[in-house]
């Protein structure tokens, strides 16, 4: 399963998305496995088929309502 890198970043010093659930979003931390400039390879944490958020902004948080854009 591969995510664009601009789904990813950090919490802490664990690797994270956001994956819209029932219209919110939910902070979801990954384990990664190789990596380049435009994708990595994702060994755990979201599953095929997940919603997750591009390059979420600082007004995206645990639960915040979320709908996805076409």
């Amino acid at each position: 399963l591969k995510l664009p890198m601009g789904a990813l970043f950090r919490d802490g010093t664990r690797w994270a998305v956001y994956v819209v659930e029932a219209g919110k979003a939910r902070l979801r931390h990954v384990e990664l496995g190789h990596l380049n400039d435009t994708e990595a390879e994702v060994l755990k944490g979201v599953a095929e088929g997940d919603q997750v958020t591009l390059h979420p902004s600082d007004r995206i948080a645990e639960g915040v309502p979320m709908r996805p854009r076409n």
